[in-house]
């Protein structure tokens, strides 16, 4: 059997073969959650790409947008979270709350080298900072061709169009994530069009502030 190690949000994840049961230790107790499987998830999932223990990031809010989202869904994507460092054990024990542990999959340590993988196999991406400077992870989505959505900070604001490469949405608003998230899954001639404006503006617009 086949046993890997990701560092999640400071706690040791074991994950044996290629189940989904994984056992979460050291500061999380006994909280069980899942980590991705070994050989990844499908390609056209959800993507958030941030460093999840810094509270500004918010992971709270986006865990209860997918949320919302996945109610009464079954067809929804999972959602990949994926940084230098992973979601605490309060946000982990939240996802638990929610019934959404085993729809996520988390990345802890990505390099460098990954993320491109990471971003050209998703479908959608996804960031509900409460703060948010210079976006670099906007940049990286829309020059993978991805529409995002997004918390408008002053960060996200600078960079995402609303309604030309993705959305913006008010800060702390999980419900209007959460719907606009779903109409851009419901409706893919939609977020193909986005996602194709949001790299003709990356590769022309903003590949050298980068």
């Amino acid at each position: 059997a086949e046993v890997r190690v990701d560092d999640v949000g400071g706690c040791a994840a074991a994950q044996v073969g290629h189940g989904a049961h994984v056992a979460a230790r050291g500061e999380c107790g006994d909280l069980e959650v899942e980590v991705r499987p070994a050989d990844g998830p499908r390609p056209g999932y959800w993507l958030s790409v941030a460093r999840f223990a810094d509270p500004r990031k918010n992971l709270a809010l986006l865990l209860r947008a997918y949320a919302a989202a996945k109610s009464g869904r079954r067809d929804l994507p999972r959602l990949v979270l994926a940084g230098s460092s992973g979601p605490t054990a309060a946000d982990l024990a939240l996802a638990a709350e929610l019934g959404i542990a085993t729809d996520l999959d988390l990345r802890g340590g990505v390099s460098e080298a990954d993320l491109p993988a990471l971003y050209q196999d998703a479908a959608l991406f996804l960031l509900a900072s409460n703060e948010e400077g210079w976006g670099l992870v906007f940049v990286e989505a829309m020059a993978s061709g991805l529409p995002v959505i997004a918390t408008r900070t002053d960060g996200a604001a600078e960079i995402v169009r609303e309604g030309e490469t993705g959305h913006l949405v008010a800060i702390g608003d999980h419900e209007t994530l959460a719907r606009r998230a779903l109409e851009l899954h419901d409706q893919p001639e939609v977020a193909r069009r986005l996602g194709a404006r949001a790299r003709q503006v990356a590769e022309q617009e903003l590949s050298r502030a980068v």
